[in-house]
């Protein structure tokens, strides 16, 4: 973009306002500086910026900031980016006479943020990565913030519903083709969003019905507290415990355990004569889940 300036007549940039903090969108800032320009981005995504290196870690942990289960859902940039005015949640910025609105829409980034300009034709949305053109997300792991509960997607909802309110006249995103008919794109958007938002999280009613209904399939087994989804797949199932962890029963006896995150006191029952022979594998895939438990049996296991 840079580059095309010199043929648009541009011969002076003095402000580059930035939607959300995502790499691919300032990896060019080292070719911005001979143009001695101002950067302002959000202020919420301000540490993103000028800070990258502190949210991107080889051994992330579940207290980290903008992860979940280990996995970040920021996008850094690989060195810093300055930033010369943060913009606060609902904020202005004038420039030649000029008046834009400065509104957080959240939902593909924390803190991403639109720019809205009133013209005699209506209201222009620099909309960031809210919505493609298409009615479409940019992508969906960007907005996955909370394991499956649908609390980005919920942001993407209520500022796709902010910009519709504005009545723009058109919609300029970070990505792809200008949206020349934004208000039928964006109605169109959230009711899409809501349909996913029904079948999202996780299949079931979140903090209220949750216990009742994520599991009325599995019954009984052999083994106390183990319960018995087919012939050959189990787990456990209790009040207000109904943990990942299965496994995949061979004929053998021998059994695949997967996603275990469980103390010893609740495997030791699988030792038991009526219980499963050895642990082939027993694969633990999120850096937090350390049970310090033996694998059943104290044999034929390889732990992952």
């Amino acid at each position: 973009m840079l580059d095309a300036l010199g043929d648009l007549g541009v011969r002076r940039l003095e402000w580059v306002l930035l939607t959300p903090h995502h790499r691919e969108q300032v990896q060019g800032y080292r070719k911005l500086l001979p143009w001695k320009a101002q950067v302002a981005a959000p202020e919420r995504e301000r540490a993103l910026l000028e800070r990258p290196a502190s949210f991107r870690k080889m051994r992330p942990r579940l207290s980290d900031a903008f992860t979940v289960h280990g996995a970040s859902y920021v996008r850094p940039p690989i060195e810093p980016v300055t930033v010369d005015r943060g913009f606060q949640r609902m904020d202005t910025f004038t420039w030649g006479g000029q008046e834009f609105w400065c509104l957080e829409t959240a939902g593909n980034s924390p803190g991403g943020m639109s720019y809205l300009l009133k013209t005699e034709d209506g209201w222009i949305a620099f909309s960031g990565g809210i919505m493609v053109a298409g009615a479409r997300m940019r992508n969906w792991f960007d907005s996955e913030w909370d394991y499956g509960f649908g609390k980005g997607i919920f942001a993407l909802t209520e500022s796709a519903s902010l910009l519709e309110s504005f009545q723009p006249v058109l919609l300029l995103p970070s990505h792809g083709n200008t949206i020349r008919e934004p208000l039928a794109e964006l109605r169109e958007y959230q009711r899409k969003l809501r349909d996913l938002a029904k079948v999202y999280p996780h299949g079931y009613a979140i903090a209220t019905f949750a216990d009742a209904d994520r599991d009325t399939v599995s019954r009984p087994s052999a083994v106390p507290h183990l319960w018995q989804t087919t012939p050959h797949l189990f787990k456990f199932k209790g009040p207000n415990f109904s943990p990942n962890t299965i496994f995949l029963l061979a004929d053998s006896g021998r059994a695949l355990m997967i996603d275990c995150g469980l103390d010893r006191g609740t495997l030791i029952p699988l030792s038991a004569p009526n219980g499963m022979n050895s642990v082939l594998l027993w694969l633990q895939p999120h850096p937090a889940l350390r049970t310090g438990a033996p694998l059943p049996n104290g044999k034929d296991g390889h732990c992952f």
